[in-house]
């Protein structure tokens, strides 16, 4: 698990960690130099299995790179520090990955949770194998916090690289290479939606063109050019400098409204309140 100033949600998510059925893991959590309380909530935790490492502030690609480079298991399974695993994720994945030795990496469909927990509906799976190995070329169906993948293909591909936002989808890209993908028919991961994508700031802003067609020649090659890279994260960290305060201002907006509207439209799946929340989101801002 990367972090960085997670403290509203990081001991909901390390609890889910520690509470699986599964209990032979090791448990890196990597502090991305958070200044809220984050890595002290981590060190009120007295468990073996958690190993805490803190640095600067390098970004999601770089601080999941840095963190599997402590890995010693089989196997590597991902959570977001936001996140919420269900009790027998662990378990049921392991079994899989232990009985299919030609997948090389397992995900499983997730619950949408809102700010307070509060579930919203789900996602569904395709579980079609040979689907999902020709799909990964356009779209990522494999949601990062229910990835389980085997440690010798990560490594092998060479790991996270060091880009901006969609480092997941390229890990995956590289490591269909070497096997099959799969995904479980049943949700495992609870996924909180907060207001505020990366998508959309980088759709709002005015460098979308150019980071977009970075972002597909990164990914059509498989993360080779490291000049590529760098560029792209130059652009990404001037998106997110110029637009972290009014980011801050629609995020406290966007949830006041979500909550409005969960209470005004009642028991809905995910999917409409989104599109109602952009919907009136864009009359407002």
């Amino acid at each position: 698990m990367c972090c960085y100033n997670s403290e509203r949600y990081i001991k909901e998510t390390i609890d889910s960690v520690l509470g699986q059925t599964f209990q032979d893991f090791e448990f890196i959590i990597w502090n991305d130099g958070s200044t809220d309380s984050t890595k002290a909530i981590v060190e009120s935790y007295h468990d073996s299995r958690i190993q805490l490492f803190s640095d600067v502030n390098r970004g999601e690609g770089m601080a999941a790179q840095l963190a599997c480079r402590h890995v010693t298991a089989k196997y590597i399974a991902r959570i977001d520090s936001d996140d919420v695993w269900l009790p027998e994720k662990l378990a049921l994945q392991y079994d899989y990955m232990e009985s299919h030795p030609q997948t090389v990496l397992l995900s499983c469909p997730v619950i949408y949770i809102d700010d307070k927990s509060v579930e919203l509906g789900h996602s569904f799976p395709v579980t079609r194998i040979s689907y999902l190995k020709r799909s990964i070329a356009k779209e990522n169906r494999f949601p990062h916090s229910g990835a389980i993948y085997r440690t010798d293909i990560y490594n092998k591909v060479g790991g996270y690289n060091n880009v901006r936002y969609f480092q997941d989808r390229l890990l995956f890209w590289k490591m269909s290479d070497y096997g099959d993908l799969a995904l479980l028919p049943l949700p495992l991961v609870k996924y909180r939606m907060l207001a505020g994508s990366v998508a959309h700031r980088i759709d709002s802003s005015p460098y979308k063109e150019i980071i977009w067609a970075y972002k597909d020649k990164i990914y059509n090659e498989k993360g080779a050019n490291e000049t590529d890279i760098k560029l792209y994260n130059t652009i990404y960290d001037l998106i997110e400098k110029n637009h972290n305060d009014a980011f801050v201002y629609k995020q406290d907006k966007l949830n006041k409204l979500y909550n409005v509207l969960r209470k005004l439209l009642g028991d809905v799946t995910a999917y409409q309140l989104i599109v109602s929340i952009k919907n009136v989101a864009s009359f407002l801002f």
